[in-house]
């Protein structure tokens, strides 16, 4: 026998095995349904764990895809059901919730895709959302994951356990917070109720009221009309920044231990030690600008 011959023929056959084993556990399961609902209507999903991807065309239509990648990820059991103009996607892990907790390797991904005019409510245990441009109102929440959202014509209400949210635009109120992580929001039509416990806010484009507030960050907005209400900003370990477009009226309240600035005079004055007070433009809805780690600064923003 010639055993120089037999060793590299066993080790390329083991060899080729092993790549076909990595192929075969590589290879997601996928879930693909379908369902004809009109616009207008309702997405409830709510899953143990996973992220939530939600795009939309102009069909009647809800296309599901749902990957399950990984050694435990066929324990995830997913149901589906319709009820009028909604759908709802549940998704559950074999042996209950908590048993996802106990080492089990899997990777969740749902992908949605709903109609253009279409209202969202999703919950996932264990991942991050994902939203395109909607016209409807979304409530999403997540005990872990970012939040991502395109331009949404619709009230928003969001919350994560840790991560951090970002949102190109809102026609409507906007009423957001994490535990931990940054939020950045664009065009803000109407008000905005954005707070973190560990990261940064920053508000572009506001013509509505502002409550903004972070335990460990910048605050920072711009006001582009002329708001109808109290509006405030506050943080406990960093700087505060508002810019104000030409013509718009405040009574401002500006304190911080580092010092408040103006480019606008804020009742005569434009800068103060310590608290900053006063009329400026002639006056307006209140704002609260508050820091004890950082400095105020009131910016003037050029139309």
């Amino acid at each position: 026998m010639n055993f120089a011959a037999t060793i590299p023929a066993c080790r390329a056959v083991g060899l080729a095995l092993f790549a076909l084993a990595i192929a075969t556990s590589a290879r997601a399961d996928v879930i693909e349904k379908s369902f004809d609902i009109a616009a207008g209507g309702t997405l409830d999903l709510d899953t143990d764990v996973g992220a939530v991807k939600i795009d939309t065309h102009s069909a009647n239509r809800i296309d599901v895809e749902v990957e399950r990648d990984g050694p435990d990820a066929n324990e995830l059991i997913v149901e589906f059901e319709t009820a009028g103009n909604r759908l709802k996607v549940n998704g559950r892990w074999e042996g209950g919730k908590q048993s996802w907790w106990n080492g089990k390797q899997a990777r969740i991904v749902f992908r949605v895709t709903v109609p253009e005019q279409f209202n969202v409510d999703l919950n996932t245990r264990g991942g991050s959302i994902e939203i395109d441009d909607l016209s409807g109102e979304v409530d999403a929440s997540t005990s872990g994951g970012s939040l991502r959202f395109g331009h949404i014509d619709g009230e928003i209400d969001a919350n994560t356990s840790g991560g951090s949210i970002r949102i190109d635009g809102g026609s409507a109120n906007i009423d957001v917070s994490t535990s931990g992580g940054s939020i950045k929001i664009g065009e803000a039509t109407g008000d905005v109720r954005a707070r973190t416990s560990g990261g940064s806010i920053r508000v572009r484009n506001a013509k509505g009221r502002i409550e903004a507030r972070t335990s460990g960050g910048s605050v920072e907005a711009e006001m582009l009309v002329q708001p109808t209400g109290d509006s405030t900003l506050s943080t406990s370990g960093g700087s505060v920044r508002l810019y104000v477009a030409d013509g718009i009226g405040l009574d401002v309240d500006a304190t911080s231990s580092s010092g408040v600035r103006s480019e606008i005079p804020v009742g005569g004055e434009t800068k103060a030690k310590r608290r900053l007070r006063g009329e400026l433009n002639g006056g307006g809805p209140k704002v609260r600008l508050e820091t004890s780690g950082g400095g105020v600064k009131i910016y003037r923003l050029a139309n």
